[in-house]
């Protein structure tokens, strides 16, 4: 073409048309002149060239053309027409196949969702049974499904919160049971129970709390506690209070309280804190016992354990209790104290002749007459039968118990009126004074009853003071033979031989047998200082049976060493006035048959010989 030879061009067009579809080749030299040319005929105007493919049209051909240069220089250009009937074969060949291809999976996915289907149909029926039976309440209920897909997942996923649904509905139900086991007890408690908050404000109570109070529930709600305080205990109880809760998170005592009415009641009342994570208090809760009944039986139970039943007067253990704090009254305050052992006279013969009904109404009627006849500060309590005790006390000195005393006999001298009949008896009085007897409430209450007896060998009817110097010479005596038994038991007591002398001679015609007692303490003591404490005592037989069998042992001793020498020994009145004396004396002589007869002498006391002759005379003659 750069040549301007274009003959071998057209036949190279020529043959193209024939193996390439091409319809016509139209060649214009760089001034757009048509140079070359073949398919087209010479008289139409050649189409429009398109400037690129858009697609497969209705046109049968597709125009287009190229430029022709080498390099920069520009030689023409080359418009061709390209058939378009193969493109639209190709397109249809390619819709067929496609058609058939769709066609093929169109069933192959039908059936392969088929199957898809059924596997997931089953499985998700699984999961919906599943589902059914979780909202029927059969949490144990588990997809039975074992994969490592995504319906394996679900599965696994469903089968976890079905457990945790059971556990977490197992929690909420025992919750909810001890909830309403805790709701239970709240409401049927036999003690009452009040919550608070921090300052004190009731939050909720119970029935038993409206039962015991008198509030209604909607009455105290919101309200403070001290609603409910009787005002009977200060600040420094409830301060008290207070302080162990703070400390210690907990509070028990007995309190008393207000009813709604008015009337005050005691309790018995524990009160704990409730506490948070940090330790404060955010609620209390009190319950409480109305012991109001208990009280009362205790009181009864009191009254029961220190007065007499009969009379209503105090008992032993009361009268106990009263005599202790009198006499420590009495050490604190000064001054004097009386205790007056009453002791009826004649009640005896009354209770055997009318019975015991007339004697109980005469008791009860001389009692209250008797406690009529004492002073506020005074006591005066039966101990038993017709057996009174009277504590006399703050007295400003001794002899102001006088009067007192006299009282005490006029009302009991007085005639009482008993069932129709009328009756007089009369009281002996026993008095001991105190400090002026110092012993102990227990000595005093003896000495009390000793001085009683007294009144009555007087002649009954009167009082009588006991004497606490003669007291003491009696305990003194008591000590003394006391201690007398015990030496004796102890082999304390010894025997001393003192010769007899024949005044003429000059000779040693026998021996006198002389007791002594080897005190450990206070060394050898003569006779005198123990024989007459024994004498009228069992004690006396006793030593003078040892001084007998002490004497036979030491003559057995001389005659067996060829000693030959008579004792002689004292024998005392009631030693020898007892029944058995003789064979008594025959059994110790009995113990030493080696002695010649006549080798112990018996020396009896002018006393024993005069008080009783005719004993003494028999007791010679036996011997």
């Amino acid at each position: 073409m750069a040549e301007l030879n274009y003959g071998p061009i057209h036949g190279v067009f020529s043959e193209s048309r024939r193996n390439d579809g091409i319809v016509y080749f139209a060649l214009f030299d760089k001034a757009g002149k048509l140079v070359a040319g073949d398919g087209w005929p010479a008289n139409r105007a050649l189409p429009e060239p398109l400037p690129e493919f858009s697609g497969i049209r209705d046109a049968p051909r597709f125009d287009t053309e190229v430029p022709i240069q080498i390099g920069a220089q520009h030689y023409g250009r080359l418009q061709f027409g390209i058939s378009t009937e193969f493109l639209h074969k190709a397109r249809s060949s390619l819709l067929r196949d496609s058609a058939l291809i769709a066609g093929a999976e169109i069933v192959l996915s039908i059936l392969l969702l088929s199957l898809l289907g059924i596997w997931l149909t089953r499985h998700l029926s699984r999961l919906e049974s599943a589902s059914v039976a979780i909202g029927k309440g059969r949490f144990e209920t588990r997809v039975d499904i074992e994969s490592e897909d995504e319906i394996g997942r679900v599965a696994h996923a469903f089968n976890t919160m079905a457990h945790r649904i059971r556990s977490q509905l197992e929690e909420l139900r025992a919750r909810e049971s001890r909830l309403q086991l805790a709701a239970s007890v709240f409401t049927h408690a036999r003690e009452g129970i009040m919550i608070t908050d921090a300052t004190g404000r009731i939050l909720e109570v119970n029935d038993t709390f409206v039962q015991i109070t008198g509030y209604r529930r909607d009455e105290v709600l919101g309200e403070n506690a001290h609603i409910l305080h009787s005002g009977r205990h200060g600040p420094e109880y409830y301060a008290e209070l207070w302080r162990s809760l703070l400390e210690k998170g907990h509070w028990y005592g007995e309190i008393w309280n207000r009813r709604k009415n008015g009337e005050e009641y005691p309790e018995m009342i524990t009160i704990s804190a409730v506490r948070d994570a940090e330790g404060m208090a955010t609620h209390y809760v009190a319950l409480f016992t109305d012991v109001t009944e208990q009280k009362e039986h205790e009181r009864a139970l009191e009254h029961v354990a220190h007065y007499d039943p009969l009379t209503n007067l105090p008992n032993r253990m009361l009268l106990a209790d009263r005599l202790h704090q009198a006499l420590l009254q009495t050490l604190r305050r000064g001054g004097s104290l009386a205790v007056a052992f009453l002791d009826l006279d004649g009640f005896k013969e009354v209770n055997d002749a009318h019975g015991h009904n007339v004697g109980d109404a005469l008791l009860i009627a001389l009692s209250e007459r008797m406690s009529s006849a004492l002073r506020d500060e005074d006591t005066l309590a039966r101990i038993g039968g017709d057996e009174f005790i009277a504590v006399l006390a703050d007295l400003g000195q001794a002899s102001d118990c006088e009067p007192v005393l006299q009282r005490l006999l006029r009302a009991a001298a007085e005639p009482v009126a008993v069932h129709g009949l009328r009756l007089q008896v009369s009281a002996s009085i026993g008095v001991t004074l105190f400090p002026q007897d110092g012993a102990d409430a227990d000595q005093l209450i003896r000495h009390a009853d000793q001085a009683m007896y007294q009144a009555k060998q007087a002649g009954k009817n009167r009082y009588h003071l006991f004497d606490v110097a003669h007291d003491a010479e009696i305990q003194t005596r008591r000590e003394t033979l006391e201690r007398i038994g015990q030496g004796l038991q102890a082999r304390e007591f010894v025997l001393h031989f003192q010769p007899k002398v024949n005044m003429q001679s000059g000779a040693v015609i026998g021996v006198e047998a002389l007791i002594r007692w080897q005190h450990p303490e206070r060394g050898l003591l003569s006779p005198a200082t123990f024989l007459p404490v024994v004498e009228d005592h069992p004690l006396s037989v006793e030593i003078g049976e040892w001084v007998i069998d002490s004497a036979l042992g030491q003559l057995a001793r001389w005659h067996a060493s060829g000693l030959e020498l008579p004792v002689s020994v004292n024998i005392g009145a009631r030693q020898l006035q007892q029944e058995d004396f003789v064979d008594r004396l025959a059994t110790l002589l009995a113990a030493h048959p080696e002695l010649p007869r006549g080798r112990l002498e018996l020396e009896i006391l002018e006393t024993s010989a005069l008080n009783d002759t005719a004993i003494v005379s028999n007791v010679m003659h036996a011997c």
